[in-house]
């Protein structure tokens, strides 16, 4: 029978099990000799022997079923001819602004929206030269927050907020519809499977005829439509299964590289062998990064792998996966290096006796590692083993420094023994999802990031950590105590987001950057005695915490302690300077000193409605919202205060006594709303402004003898006039005049004070 003869052919070129998938999916096709393994040529490479597997484990049975009788007795329908519109027209009306970069500057403009760590190839400059490049941003994209979504997905709300939409201008004109989450997510290069319809019907089609009009012909050869992880689509309009894309480059299985559109065949597999991105040429001994890319990068893995003696390719017997270790005898060493791959050639595993030190890039795009043998290693560079999803455990008895990223996105790590680390750069260990202790006994700096999003990390022991980059341990959601014996300083965003941490002990902090703390909801017991300087959004929305104790802080930023429930007690002796929003809207604190604090900014405790004692003897000058809607406050003594922004002591509905003996300057709506006001001592007043005391309808006596000038709005909604018949009392010693206001009240002015 012709299906007999048909699938005799399909088993031999994918595989016993795809061929029995063939006959239960495609009975009609089958009985048509020839057609079923005709599609099936035209549409995959020949790299793709483990297709059964890859459909199998991602539930693509029923999408391949349909993708592959899509492409038989398809019937010709009938065509309307539509009003053209523009690709800028149609992405307005999907929810996007749709911008052009016809500059390497334009481009850079985009770089903001993307994640550090997760930035386009197109920002490292030339894209221009062979690409046509857009930019579509959705409207709504400043409220999308990457934050928010801790497991990306490509088609995701944040991942397709911003796409960069680009057109080859060499060869074939094919599209490349990259989104936010580049390094990230599965072939991000190929969002919606480059299929430009599937952000909106007809922008295909549009584009296809603006690139007309400037001489390019577009092709839709690369666009996939039926996404399978790990295959893409080349420009020949075939799937080819890839071990590892990097900079738009996709190697793969069976010595082929894709680099953009096109297909390249590296080499004869008896004479070249591609691992990777890595060609071993083992004619010549030689292992190399693979030549035939237009755009490569440095990986030190092969730093090591130099005057080869011999190399040879052994299969394991006792592997059931078809994995091959190749063995490289060198030319000054005894002990050989072992290189153990998958049946995709894909590294899994490394192993080196002598290795001590590597540089930048260690199999940084190596997803599928396994184990790692490298007992004397001490040093490694930037990018060590970054993006690896495959390893579980690494021992590294001997390392002492690692550079910037090293082991970050590590989704599969779970154990971590580093003895001997001193040192780290920036992003060690960011966004591993399977950290859930670790213990880095000497381990005394670390760069930017340091387990920043470790989402299941419970137990941290660091017990000689001294310094400390921003965002370190940024969003680790788990962690419920923590002591960090030695720690000196951090940066920003330390312990950001952490929502279950309720003991922090750092008995030698000094210095710690902004957002420390940050909305940590279940914090109660906090020691930080030797801390001196803290920046903006400290304990920012931190619910639980009753008392804060900082002996040795002088200097705070913004938004310190903003919105906590149950403040009860505040202890900063000798704090001297803060900045805006210091304690607003802590809804139990009663009473607060602060004996050297000179100056403030703006919302200074502002809407503490409980708050009924203020001790602040030094206190030289406040900023606007200083103390407003504070509903309890009776009486105010600030005898060094000089100048006053707006909205000073608005409407504090219970205050009844203020004396200022120093303030010289206020701003608008001075003591704006104080009903209960009846007494205002300000002896060194020079000038007001709009709104001052108004609606104090209660005040029966202000004292300003140096007011020089009163301006419109003086004591708000009262009409007062103030004539020789309204003298109370003269006293010229002092230069002194008191005047009746109406209904006992009176105010006490220079003699020299009205010019009117």
């Amino acid at each position: 029978m012709a299906s007999d003869v048909e699938l005799k052919k399909i088993k031999k070129k994918y595989g016993e099990k795809f061929m029995h998938m063939c006959r239960d999916l495609f009975p009609t096709i089958l009985e048509q000799e020839g057609a079923l393994f005709a599609i099936l040529e035209n549409t995959f490479a020949n790299n793709s022997r483990t297709l059964y597997e890859d459909i199998h484990e991602n539930n693509l049975e029923i999408g391949f079923k349909n993708f592959i009788y899509s492409k038989v007795d398809i019937k010709e329908g009938t065509v309307e001819v539509v009003e053209e519109r523009t690709p800028y027209e149609l992405l307005d009306e999907a929810g996007y602004d749709l911008y052009e970069c016809e500059t390497e500057e334009e481009i850079q403009e985009f770089k903001k929206y993307f994640a550090h760590g997760e930035e386009l190839c197109t920002f490292y400059g030339g894209r221009l030269n062979r690409c046509v490049v857009f930019f579509a941003v959705k409207k709504n994209v400043d409220e999308i927050k990457r934050e928010d979504f801790r497991y990306p997905k490509r088609e995701d709300e944040y991942g397709t907020s911003v796409m960069s939409i680009q057109f080859f201008k060499k060869g074939l004109c094919t599209v490349s519809i990259k989104n936010r989450y580049n390094h990230t997510v599965n072939n991000p290069d190929a969002t919606y499977g480059n299929d430009l319809d599937r952000i909106i019907p007809g922008l295909s089609q549009s584009f296809e005829n603006l690139l007309l009009k400037r001489g390019l012909q577009f092709t839709r050869n690369n666009i996939a439509k039926l996404n399978i992880p790990n295959y893409v689509v080349a420009g020949d309009g075939k799937y080819y299964k890839y071990n590892l894309e990097i900079y738009a480059s996709c190697y793969c299985p069976g010595n082929i590289v894709i680099d953009g559109e096109e297909v390249i065949n590296v080499g004869d597999p008896e004479k070249v062998l591609l691992i990777e991105n890595f060609e071993i040429d083992l004619v010549n001994k030689t292992i190399s990064q693979c030549s035939r890319v237009k755009r490569n990068y440095e990986d030190s893995f092969i730093d090591d792998l130099q005057d080869i003696e011999k190399i040879e390719i052994v299969k394991d017997k006792y592997s059931k996966d078809d994995e091959r270790v190749i063995v490289i005898k060198k030319k000054n060493s005894e002990i050989p290096v072992e290189i153990r791959i998958d049946r995709d050639n894909q590294i899994i595993g490394y192993r080196n006796l002598e290795l001590e030190a590597v540089g930048n890039n260690f199999l940084k795009h190596n997803i599928k590692l396994k184990y790692l043998e490298l007992p004397m290693l001490t040093r490694a560079g930037n990018g060590f083993l970054k993006y690896n999803k495959g390893l579980e455990r690494l021992e590294l008895p001997q390392l002492r420094y690692l550079g910037d990223e090293a082991l970050s996105y590590n989704n599969n790590l779970s154990e971590l023994i580093l003895p001997e680390l001193r040192e780290a750069g920036d992003e060690f260990l960011y966004a591993n999802e399977k950290l859930k202790q670790l213990i880095l006994s000497k381990l005394e700096q670390v760069g930017e990031a340091f387990l920043g999003v470790n989402t299941i990390l419970t137990d941290l022991y660091l017990p000689k950590l001294k310094r400390a980059e921003g965002n370190f341990l940024n969003g680790n959601s788990e962690l419920e105590h923590l002591e960090l014996p030695s720690l000196y300083e951090v940066g920003a965003n330390f312990l950001f987001w952490n929502n279950k941490l309720k003991r922090l002990y750092l008995p030698k902090l000094e210095i710690v950057g902004e957002g420390f703390l940050y909305s940590n909801r279940c914090l109660k017991e906090l020691y930080l005695p030797s801390l001196r300087l803290i920046g903006s959004f400290a304990l920012f929305n931190n619910g639980e915490l009753s008392e804060i104790d900082l002996p040795s802080v002088i200097s705070i930023g913004d938004s310190f302690i903003d919105k906590n429930r149950k403040l009860k007690k505040v202890n900063i002796p000798n704090l001297r300077k803060v900045g805006d929003c210091f304690l607003s809207s802590n809804r139990d604190l009663v009473a607060i000193v602060l004996p050297q604090l000179r100056t403030v900014g703006n919302n200074f405790l502002a809407a503490n409605k409980k708050i009924r004692k203020v001790g602040m003897p030094l206190l030289e000058s406040v900023r606007d919202g200083f103390m407003q809607r504070n509903e309890q406050l009776k009486e105010l003594k600030l005898p060094r205060l000089s100048r006053a922004g707006n909205e000073f002591l608005a409407s504090n509905v219970d205050l009844r006594r203020v004396e200022l003996d120093n303030l010289m300057y206020v701003g608008e709506n001075f003591l704006l709303n104080n009903e209960g006001l009846t007494y205002l001592y300000l002896p060194k007043l020079l000038y007001t402004k709009d709104g001052f005391i108004s609606h104090n309808n209660n005040l029966d006596r202000l004292v300003v003898p140096r007011l020089k000038r009163i301006e419109k709005g003086f004591l708000g909604d009262r009409s007062v006039k103030i004539t020789p018949k309204h003298l109370a009392r003269l006293d010229k010693k002092k230069g002194l005049a008191t005047y009746n206001i109406g209904e006992g009240k009176q105010i006490v002015l220079g003699l020299q004070t009205l010019e009117r």
